[in-house]
């Protein structure tokens, strides 16, 4: 499987994606974990230590970027942006080579 996902430069640049979300994905991206993996997706944890919160985002492989990202939170859900929970886990996917070293990873 390929995951396609933002690069830091992507996310620093994007207009779209306001500071405080940035200053908080930073904050949390150590604290993302993998779930699950199958065929088709991935699901990932993203505590947010801060907050006492824990929010599932989930990568659909059979879809397009950015629609193959979605997180149970209330802003993206509501907003339908990357939320800081998802810029959690494209900063973690960026910042550790060993984090999913076995699958394919495909910064844009």
């Amino acid at each position: 499987m390929e995951i396609k996902f933002l690069s830091t430069k992507s996310i620093e640049s994007n207009k779209d994606i306001g500071k405080s979300s940035y200053d908080s994905a930073k904050r949390m991206w150590k604290d993302v974990k993998v779930d699950y993996i199958t065929a088709k997706h991935i699901g990932f944890t993203c505590v947010d230590k801060l907050y006492g919160t824990t929010h599932s985002v989930i990568y659909f492989s059979e879809r397009k970027f950015p629609e193959s990202w979605n997180c149970d939170c209330r802003w993206h859900t509501i907003k339908e942006k990357f939320c800081k929970h998802i810029l959690a886990v494209f900063l973690r996917l960026n910042n550790d080579d060993n984090f999913l070293k076995t699958i394919k990873k495909t910064p844009l």
